[in-house]
């Protein structure tokens, strides 16, 4: 069989920007890397791209990637909570009360995907911070100390052509879907044709009527019962323009207000899906550039952790503690900044507690490069590279309507299994992309994956060094509002390891996708992936040799409170190596449910998440489910959290597993003084109905913060009482400090 890093840890997941948004201007794309504590007992690593500067009333993409000790799946909530001043307020007035507004995030193929409404971007920035909530009812803030010690922030200029004569309100009847431009839009053409569906349709005899900036354009305006079309007559100039529809009926009146942005070139980044892979275009901003003096801003942190075991290996050696014994000290810094049309950033973290290395990287970008230096993350085509993670250097060039992107990295270290040598991977990758026009692309890459046999003595070797080149090329075409197809289609040659005894061998693969997109929250993906039983490629776990599936991906929103999502697939294999039944198909499901509301003087976001696998193997049947739900209710100055999951695992035995949790959050003093404490329950049952094990954990966290100076004392003491392997038991503490500052 092939051998694969036991480092290597790929989200799976494509890029996919928002329909509406202007992502990749000409400083932007700088990538964040922050390792906190995760609340279900690991590290997490958290990937994100915030742009540095854009457009006013322009709506902002934002997308994060969770990886480390928390998935998707323990995920119960996750928000990017915009920070403003209260109604009145100044930039000097930072000692009052901040008005947050909290925006829930949708996880879309393995990211958490959202948008900054078009509203809320006002100059002079937009300051947010990202808040997870895990199912056991941990949260965590990003970045740490988020709000009160620290928060991300996009400067924002005004585009405007005569902004102070637009209003960024829109009002938008209940019965329209407004097609093109949605409000907030910036369209790259000077004559966007403007369209919006009527539902239900208009009931003869009715009258319209057309305004674009205060003219009467109703001559141009096309309309039937269930649809409004207007072609414009003359080109517009670059800025904003104010749209009102109406429509009159016997019965009814049907009315619209919205703004759009209009930029006059046309290498503007296209809009793009929330599950393509597109990437970006370079954007010149010309004036809307900040040209000033070089703008910094950031945290830093340093401190110190120490762990305590009740139980130590040296009383037994059969004890499993969640952490090894450390008195260390730790850091986290991030530093960003930017002028004269470029963007830098520098970020470094260790954490004792949750890793031994020491995590970094160096950022710059103008306006038609990108590179990065450090811990990179780079990310191809679902056969090439997926989404992998390694130290060394990423490039990135737009050059017209293409981008070319290379990268060499090491994906993981030599490292030794129970005396045996893995052996260090190393990558090297390039992709090219060529658009074709607006609605058609191709992207061609390359990835050659080696192990460097140097880093393992040849008799400590477990496998053979592995030698793996993949070519894949992938079309895509865009049809409708928010319809696209993809195609790819992959070619490796692997040697090394390879079980049927070959010096090499060749295989194939292909991935074929339909979907439909209006945004993140109401979208349907159908996709079709093959792979051959010889195909392997070291940059994506994506596709399993000899797997074939169909896999549907959905999301759906009832208003502004409650969203939908889920995905299903079924599989088969016949590669017979697999231990898999090649008879049978196997199955996949996962859906949540998100709902949000007022209640009383608070509001409430309650979720629901389940989950069920079939995995049929000759000798029996692997089946897992998961369920989990909670709620948070917060109001004035407390959060409240409460959470249940419950688990059970069927393969050769039956197995339990239920948690409970509960977490608050009290602000003591706003933006000055905070204290959370949270403890979880966690019980594993075995197919007798005996409880296994029982494990608690509590927490206590208080940071106190003051002239953007902050000390923060966190401590936790996790128990695990094993009655089925006594010699698992264990109690251990966990003590954490840490002085922080903001500039």
């Amino acid at each position: 069989m092939l051998h694969r890093s036991k480092h290597y840890t790929p989200n799976g997941a494509s890029r996919g920007p928002a329909q509406r948004a202007v992502r990749d201007t000409a400083v932007t794309g700088l990538l964040m890397i922050i390792i906190v504590g995760g609340a279900a007992g690991g590290a997490i690593t958290l990937h994100h791209i915030p742009q540095q500067t854009v457009a006013a009333w322009t709506p902002i993409y934002v997308e994060w990637t969770v990886s480390g000790g928390l998935s998707l799946d323990e995920i119960a909530t996750a928000d990017m909570v915009i920070v403003s001043l209260p109604a009145g307020g100044s930039e000097g007035s930072r000692r009052g009360a901040w008005a947050e507004r909290p925006i829930p995030l949708v996880p879309v193929r393995g990211r958490l995907q959202g948008e900054i409404p078009g509203g809320l971007v006002r100059s002079p920035a937009v300051e947010y911070y990202l808040r997870i909530l895990d199912v056991e009812g941990a949260e965590s803030v990003f970045p740490p100390g988020a709000p009160e010690a620290g928060l991300y922030r996009t400067t924002v200029f005004d585009l405007s052509a005569g902004s102070d004569q637009l209003s960024p309100d829109s009002s938008v009847d209940s019965t329209m879907e407004i097609l093109s431009p949605v409000p907030g839009e910036v369209v790259h053409t000077a004559r966007p044709e403007i369209a919006g569906l009527i539902d239900p349709p208009l009931e003869a005899p009715w009258e319209a009527l057309f305004v674009l900036d205060g003219e009467d354009l109703t001559p141009s305006l096309e309309t039937a019962r269930h649809l409004f079309v207007v072609t414009l007559p003359d080109s517009l100039e670059r800025g904003g323009h104010t749209v009102t529809f109406a429509a009159l009926t016997p019965s009814r009146t049907v009315e619209a207000t919205w703004v759009f942005f209009v930029h006059e070139r046309s290498d503007i980044a296209a809009a793009e899906n929330g599950w393509a892979r597109s990437e970006k275009a370079s954007v010149e901003l010309g004036d809307w550039l900040h040209e000033g003096p070089f703008d910094l801003h950031g945290r830093v942190e340093v401190g110190w952790a120490v762990v305590a075991a009740e139980t130590t290996a040296v009383e037994s050696l059969d004890v499993y503690l969640p952490y090894e014994e450390t008195s260390k000290p730790g850091f986290d810094l991030y530093a960003a900044g930017g002028g004269g049309g470029v963007s830098i950033l520098a970020t470094a973290q260790f954490d004792p507690v949750y890793d031994e290395n020491v995590h970094w990287l160096v950022s710059a970008e103008g306006r038609q490069y990108r590179l990065e230096v450090g811990e990179v993350f780079p990310e191809f085509t679902s056969t090439t590279l997926e989404w992998a993670s390694g130290v060394g250097i990423l490039g990135e060039l737009t050059h017209g309507s293409g981008l070319t992107r290379a990268v060499a990295m090491r994906m993981s270290e030599a490292d030794t299994i129970g005396g045996l040598g893995i052996y260090s991977r190393f990558a090297l990758g390039v992709l090219e992309k060529v658009e074709w026009s607006e609605r058609a692309s191709l992207m061609l890459s390359y990835l050659h994956a080696y192990d460097r046999e140097g880093s393992v003595e040849e008799e400590q070797r477990l496998v053979e060094p592995l030698r793996n080149h993949v070519l894949g090329s992938v079309a895509r075409v865009e049809f409708g509002h928010g319809g696209a197809v993809e195609i790819e289609f992959g070619r490796s040659r692997t040697s090394g390891d390879i079980s049927n005894g070959e010096n090499s061998i060749d295989g194939s693969a292909v991935r074929a996708e339909l979907g439909w997109m209006r945004e993140h929250s109401n979208r349907a993906l159908l996709r079709y992936l093959q792979s051959g039983s010889d195909f392997y490629s070291a940059g994506s776990l994506g596709y399993d040799p000899g797997e074939r599936g169909l896999e549907l991906e959905c999301a759906w929103s009832i208003g502004d409170g409650t969203k939908l999502s889920g995905s299903g697939g079924i599989f088969r294999t016949d590669d017979p190596e697999r231990g898999m039944a090649l008879d049978r198909s196997g199955m996949r499901f996962y859906g949540r449910a998100d709902v949000s509301g007022e209640m009383g003087e608070g509001s409430i976001r309650g979720y629901g998440v389940a989950r069920y696998d079939l995995i049929p193997y000759d000798a029996y049947d692997y089946r897992y489910s998961y369920a989990a739900g909670g709620a948070t209710y917060r109001i004035s100055r407390v959060s409240t959290t409460l959470s249940l999951s419950w688990s059970q695992t069927d393969s050769d035995g039956r197995s339990h597993t239920v948690s409970a949790g509960s977490d608050v959050r009290l602000t003591v003093i706003p933006r000055r003084l905070s204290v959370r404490g949270s403890v979880r329950w966690t019980a594993g049952e075995s197919d007798d109905g005996d409880i296994d094990y029982e494990r608690v954990s509590y927490t206590l966290i208080t940071r106190w913060t003051r002239a953007g100076r902050d000390v923060r004392v966190e401590y936790r003491y996790l128990e695990k009482e094993d009655t089925a392997t006594p010699d698992q038991s264990y109690g251990e503490h966990v003590l954490k400090m840490g002085v922080g500052a903001s500039f």
